[in-house]
């Protein structure tokens, strides 16, 4: 960490350049959110979208929970795209079964 700011480089950051490039082809994102209720509540959720890019992910969830329940605001919301080198929350890279539970 030291070495990468005394040189004034960023780190790189491959979701970072995800977020921001629009593929030709679908991409798998992992999608976390927060759901507010008009009770003031709040509950977290995850989901997996096939987009070719992080905002038109971020369009199509806000689009499907409009139609489920207008009345929901959503926040937080964060995504990851799955790539050869994605690391599980355990810090594991994703075997075939999960890859398989992913494109399922």
């Amino acid at each position: 960490m030291y070495e990468v700011m005394k040189r004034g480089r960023k780190k790189y950051n491959i979701q970072t350049k995800a977020r921001r490039t629009h593929f030709d082809f679908h991409q798998y994102w992992n999608i976390s959110y927060t759901e507010r209720y008009s009770d003031g509540s709040e509950k977290d959720f995850k989901t997996f979208i096939r987009a070719k890019s992080y905002s038109l992910a971020k369009s199509l969830l806000k689009r499907r929970l409009k139609e489920d329940d207008p009345k929901i605001k959503i926040k937080a919301i964060q995504g990851f795209m799955f790539h050869k080198d994605y690391k599980s929350d355990t810090g594991k890279k994703l075997g075939f079964k999960e890859w398989d539970q992913i494109k399922n």
